[in-house]
């Protein structure tokens, strides 16, 4: 593409940057933003731990994305913020994924949850 004249040169400039933006996030977590562990209480509230040590509770969106080989947690931290965490098939103990999965599907995210302070 950057061999291209006119504007796909800034296209591609767009794609790569938004291809670092991605890996540097959601693929390698090096981000302080981005979620390191989540934590899933039995009244249904969500405790999510980010790389820079803050600890958030957080609600569960009806957009989470359940199959067998890819979960997507997407999480709404307010009114405003929201983050997502992809869960491979390889990333949890195989009994442990099928679990979430099921529990997934059957509580997901229960509308009328606790508000967030």
């Amino acid at each position: 593409m950057l061999i291209l004249p006119g504007p796909w040169r800034l296209l591609g400039l767009a794609v790569g940057a938004s291809l670092a933006y991605q890996l540097y996030v959601q693929v390698l977590r090096r981000a302080p933003w981005s979620i390191r562990s989540a934590l899933w209480s039995p009244d249904g509230a969500w405790l999510l731990s980010f790389v820079s040590g803050i600890e958030r509770e957080a609600r569960l969106s009806p957009a989470t994305f359940v199959s067998v080989p890819l979960v997507i947690l997407n999480f709404r931290l307010g009114r405003l913020h929201r983050r997502a965490l992809p869960l491979f098939a390889d990333a949890l103990d195989a009994e442990q994924l099928r679990r979430l999965r099921q529990r997934l599907r059957t509580e997901g995210a229960k509308p009328g949850g606790r508000p967030l302070q």
